[in-house]
């Protein structure tokens, strides 16, 4: 059976509002079983789960072992830099987005001083973003320009941070 990993989303989606309450839930790795005709005593899922909620009709064990800490920007510093992702983006490609489901280790250095986590527009421009494979897909293809236009931005928001 082959399935594409949007597919695993299907059932936070039908669960919840994502809009009110974000959740992932993401089944990367799975192993089981020896033959194609033989139910195997056990199988073994990996992934990420980043809300729970008790599923319909199923019984699990979840482990879920000691991962980094929420991502969260910090509100004043978010606002002080916006100006200057506006001015690097543009309005359009300038937002702030209330919830996304982010673990990164850039966390860790969240807990020491102040941190704003911000996205680099790397999608082709001839596709369409919503169409795009995600960053964790084996088909995710970036747009290498958009790598310099991320390190202009970030040059430009150190530059405007110690300047004020």
């Amino acid at each position: 059976m082959a399935f594409e990993n949007p597919i695993c989303q299907n059932v936070v989606c039908r669960q919840i509002d994502v809009s009110k309450k974000p959740a992932v839930v993401t089944v990367a790795t799975i192993h089981g079983g020896t033959r194609k005709n033989i139910n195997p005593d056990q199988v073994e899922m990996g992934g990420t789960i980043r809300s729970i909620a008790e599923a319909d009709r199923a019984r699990t064990e979840v482990k879920i072992e000691k991962a980094v800490p929420v991502t969260v920007n910090d509100p004043a510093l978010t606002e002080k830099m916006l100006p200057t992702l506006k001015r690097m983006g543009g309005e359009s490609g300038s937002k702030v987005n209330q919830r996304v489901m982010v673990a990164e280790d850039f966390s860790y250095f969240q807990q020491q001083v102040p941190g704003m986590f911000c996205f680099v527009g790397i999608t082709p421009k001839d596709q369409d973003m919503a169409q795009a494979a995600s960053k964790h897909s084996p088909r995710f293809y970036i747009d290498e320009s958009g790598l310099l236009a991320g390190a202009r931005c970030l040059a430009a928001l150190a530059v405007d941070f110690l300047s004020q």
